[in-house]
């Protein structure tokens, strides 16, 4: 390592991290919606993982779930919606298709 900051695809969190100023709260419809989108995607990546096996859905929603305040929940929905690159409302979202290009556990 040469002291020089990593640069290239993949070793820079600027698209994850954004420090301008925080989004207003998501409203209680919107809410409810993402959530319950939210955790329709996890099931169903998650579905006939044993209970004692290590799984990336459930350790992404256990993470989730775990988040003290509203705000931070909210924080969480956004970004996994834009991580994977739905949109948080709008019509519903069928998680079979998303199996063929989905993650693995």
């Amino acid at each position: 390592m040469d002291g020089q900051p990593a640069s290239g695809p993949g070793n820079s969190l600027e698209g994850i991290l954004n420090f301008s100023p925080h989004p207003p709260p998501l409203g209680t419809e919107q809410r409810n919606q993402a959530r319950h989108r939210f955790h329709d995607i996890c099931q169903h990546f998650d579905g006939g993982i044993p209970v004692d096996t290590y799984s990336r859905p459930r350790l992404i929603r256990y993470t989730y779930e775990h988040l003290l305040s509203e705000e931070s929940r909210d924080y969480f929905l956004r970004l996994f919606f834009k991580i994977i690159d739905i949109p948080i409302d709008g019509n519903e979202f069928d998680v079979s298709e998303a199996r063929e290009s989905g993650p693995t556990t």
